[in-house]
């Protein structure tokens, strides 16, 4: 199965439509809806769902339009898809992916991201919505909004999004963390991708983005009641628990996972870079076994699904592995329907 890319560019209900018909046909039935099975017999955590529903159904319609679309689109009730979209109410852990990013002498900057996640064959799909605000291309899931992962837009802003473990969930005046990362995939400046980032939140997350009109990139780590920033002069490394910030001092990640252990190793690796295409290579580091490995396989708790790789000097290039179609790209920032395929 090769990898599917779509244009977006009808109302939010017949987008979300489209991509619900084509997980229903690429996934086969090995769609999870265990959250949906959670709450029947639990008012607590359906009271939560409603919650987070009505919420985004009064503030963002147009958010709540698409996720009707693909449920209706993979045939599913909506209300059952839903529940996917609410990873913190149902405490699903999804401690993955690694960003990294660098800052050459030249004052051009590189961004490169593993895309990790759960294996489901094939829930990968690459996507660009076009409406009146402009386009975005991003990838997207079955599971949860496009946006969430790696993406860039009309505006020249390039960004990669990583879940952050976070021990305290709110569930009170919040949006789930996916229909945050949605909303700020049509961000117009990194500023307005930071107020985008105050959205009330339920749980963490990091995002890693580049401006590439005025050569500037920042870290954003999402708190449930705050965001802290950090302008990238030199190199960066980012995986799966808080490293700046209030919470920087006192992290924690996931049980069971290898998010330390990615951190320390990228970190280490990317500070001897000298040439700036080997930092795809970090991301392709592979120890023993998963616990020491960036680098995910099938069989490991999460599979590395895609790499991402820009590269600001190169503005018109954007670098892509999928790893499940053993494809590699690469595809025109600006001209969507452009793209080269070479096999890995």
């Amino acid at each position: 199965m090769k990898t599917e890319f779509f244009t977006l560019d009808k109302s939010p209900y017949e987008n979300g439509f489209v991509m619900g018909q084509y997980f229903k046909d690429a996934v086969k039935g090995k769609m999870d809806f265990s959250n949906y099975e959670k709450l029947q017999n639990d008012s607590s955590l359906r009271k939560q769902v409603d919650y987070v529903r009505d919420k985004l159904k009064c503030e963002f319609p147009f958010m709540y339009e698409e996720v009707r679309g693909k449920a209706d689109g993979m045939e599913v009730d909506e209300y059952k898809l839903f529940c996917n979209f609410c990873p913190e109410i149902f405490q699903r852990l999804y401690e993955r992916c690694t960003s990294l990013c660098k800052v050459k002498d030249n004052g051009h900057i590189v961004l490169c991201h593993n895309e990790d996640d759960k294996w489901v064959y094939f829930n990968f799909a690459m996507v660009k919505v076009v409406n009146e605000n402009g386009w975005f291309v991003s990838n997207d899931m079955y599971d949860m909004p496009w946006g969430n992962g790696f993406g860039y837009n009309s505006f020249g802003i390039v960004k990669t999004i990583n879940y952050i473990h976070f021990d305290e969930f709110e569930h009170n005046d919040y949006l789930s963390r996916v229909f945050n990362q949605r909303y700020m995939a049509e961000a117009k400046s990194l500023d307005d991708l930071i107020d985008r980032c105050k959205l009330l939140n339920a749980s963490g997350y990091h995002v890693m983005a580049m401006d590439i009109l005025n050569k500037k990139a920042i870290s954003i780590e999402v708190h449930p009641d705050y965001v802290d920033v950090e302008e990238i002069e030199d190199h960066y490394a980012h995986a799966n628990h808080y490293v700046h910030g209030e919470y920087g001092n006192k992290p924690s990640q996931d049980p069971g996972a290898n998010s330390f252990y990615r951190q320390e190793k990228a970190e280490e690796l990317i500070k001897d870079v000298r040439d700036e295409k080997e930092i795809r290579n970090i991301l392709k580091q592979r120890g023993t076994s998963w616990q020491d490995s960036i680098f995910q396989n099938k069989d490991d708790p999460s599979n590395t699904i895609n790499n991402f790789y820009f590269d600001s000097e190169y503005p018109e290039d954007i670098y892509l592995d999928v790893y499940p179609s053993k494809e590699s790209f690469v595809l025109s920032y600006h001209d969507y329907e452009k793209r080269e395929t070479f096999e890995i």
